[in-house]
């Protein structure tokens, strides 16, 4: 029999999170348009579990303070309109199905549903009982967003994704607004509920510093950014169930700027993974076993904009007895950031130290949703291995057009080809602005290749413990840098050499003085 808990294990937190992911993928594939709709008209077939009174109190406490906001397409239901029902929609509006798509989607109040159609909506059931309470008689209506495929049909039947505690209705609309939150009544009761949000040690402590701000807001705020601002999770146990309850407080996850991922492995040196419930589990090779995190519950709260951070990272903890390869550990970015629909504006892959890998992203929460994807990236930080079809080599070096600022380094150098992969492949690398290299063994034409398109753009650039191979010198290399880039302004060289490995090293005696 299915729980009635706000919480659910995890398990079912994972099912829910692919099936969430399974129907956004759907919308974006088989969208119709959107109308107003009479509360009237929706319902919600077959649930899994009854409406739970607490949650609706909570949403209409929420809707008090400042509307259910039904107007903004952001907060669309999903529900699902037949091919007959549609047809018979657009006869009565007397507009094509391309042209209601298209002006729906722009002006979502637009279009009325005609008072016959019914819609079953996918999730939403908490947030439609509590405005049928709240709203007056001719305000009950809200804009879902109807598509129709057989993906999207089965979960309907089987009655999946609506179950889950998700309110789109905002306390403000400060994610579409970088200006704070606006005033709202605060109850003892609610700093109670978001206090639940936060890891055990840390409760006590928040709710004595809300409850010495008392009904402050100008004094509440920043401590709400201070415990919420950044958002700490293994997306395990308790932390995900965590996760799963910050879904239905809208007001508090507008806080959330930086989403930073990281197990217990330093915690427990000493203890076993099966020991410990908040150690990542891993496959042969290193691989974080995503499959047993809560990664679909976090893509579908991404996808579907319930979460708008300005940062994503990821810290990959290793014991001193294994290594972090930095292109294994980012396995698990790759994994998140595939189908979040997030926009990307710098990466960082780089070994904090032998044991820990660090991956970020900085996000633009503007262009979040838009498909938008790498393609407004101006500034990456790479360290490579010797994975010679490197994914993020690929993604940003080849796929990144607005790319400017490139830091390149290799995770052992000595096994790395003096030509590297993506060179190989012969395609178009970005026009640079900035380029620093370091803990490389390439060759010039490497490096020139690099360069390529970066000619009149290049304006400064670094080598760092860099080998040159191949029968290359710098003498060669740094005489054409000089020569082909009129618009650099500064270089920067330490710790150089040519040929093999332990070949000779290199100095310029002449940089030391204060007139070069």
């Amino acid at each position: 029999m299915a729980s009635n808990d706000s919480v659910m294990n995890g398990p079912g937190l994972e099912l829910l999170a692919s099936l969430e992911q399974q129907f956004v993928e759907s919308k974006t594939l088989h969208l119709k348009g959107k109308a107003r709709v009479r509360l009237s008209q929706l319902s919600f077939p077959n649930p899994i579990r009854p409406i739970d009174p607490k949650l609706v109190k909570v949403l209409k406490r929420n809707f008090k303070g400042e509307g259910c906001l039904q107007q903004d397409s952001i907060f669309s239901l999903p529900a699902i309109i037949d091919d007959n029902s549609l047809t018979l929609a657009l006869e009565e509006l007397g507009v094509s199905a391309d042209r209601f798509k298209a002006d729906s989607i722009l002006s979502p109040a637009k279009f009325e549903l005609p008072h016959n159609i019914q819609l079953a909506c996918l999730h939403g059931q908490h947030r439609v009982a509590a405005a049928k309470q709240l709203l007056g008689s001719g305000n009950k209506w809200w804009l879902p967003y109807a598509g129709l495929d057989d993906k999207a049909q089965q979960l309907l039947r089987e009655g999946r994704t609506y179950s889950t505690n998700y309110t789109p209705a905002r306390i403000s609309m400060s994610d579409m607004n970088p200006s704070p939150p606006a005033p709202w009544l605060v109850s003892a009761g609610m700093v109670d509920e978001w206090s639940h949000l936060l890891p055990g040690p840390e409760r006590s402590a928040f709710v004595g510093a809300c409850t010495e701000a008392g009904a402050d807001d100008g004094r509440l705020q920043p401590i709400l950014g201070r415990y919420f601002s950044t958002w700490k999770t293994s997306l395990m146990a308790d932390d995900l169930s965590r996760l799963q309850m910050l879904a239905t407080y809208v007001q508090i996850r507008d806080y959330v700027k930086v989403i930073c991922l990281e197990d217990d492995s330093d915690e427990f040196e000493e203890t076993s993974p099966s020991e410990s419930s908040a150690i990542w589990p891993r496959h042969e090779d290193g691989q974080v076993a995503a499959e047993a995190l809560g990664v679909g519950l976090l893509k579908a709260m991404l996808a579907a904009q319930q979460l708008r951070p300005d940062r994503l990272e990821i810290r990959d903890k290793r014991s001193p007895r294994a290594f972090s390869d930095p292109e294994t550990a980012a396995i698990l970015a790759r994994n998140i950031l595939d189908g979040a629909d997030l926009a990307v504006t710098a990466f960082v892959l780089r070994k904090e130290s032998p044991m820990t890998t660090i991956i970020a992203a900085e996000l633009s929460a503007e262009h979040q949703g838009q498909g938008t994807g790498f393609s407004i990236l101006r500034k990456a930080d790479l360290c490579l291995s010797q994975n010679l079809n490197s994914y993020w080599a690929d993604q940003i070096l080849l796929h990144a057009p607005a790319l400017k600022e490139l830091s390149l380094s290799f995770w052992q150098p000595r096994h790395m080809p003096h030509t590297p992969p993506f060179i190989l492949d012969n395609k178009a690398l970005p026009a640079l602005e900035k380029l620093e290299l370091s803990k490389a063994m390439l060759s010039a034409p490497s490096i020139m290749a690099i360069l390529s398109k970066s000619e009149q753009s290049l304006t400064g650039i670094s080598f760092r413990l860099t080998t040159l191979g191949n029968n290359s010198t710098w003498a060669e290399l740094l005489s054409r840098i000089g020569n082909e880039f009129p618009h650099l302004t500064w270089f920067k060289l330490t710790h150089l050499s040519e040929g093999p490995i332990g070949g000779r090293q290199i100095t310029f005696l002449d940089l030391d003085k204060d007139s070069v």
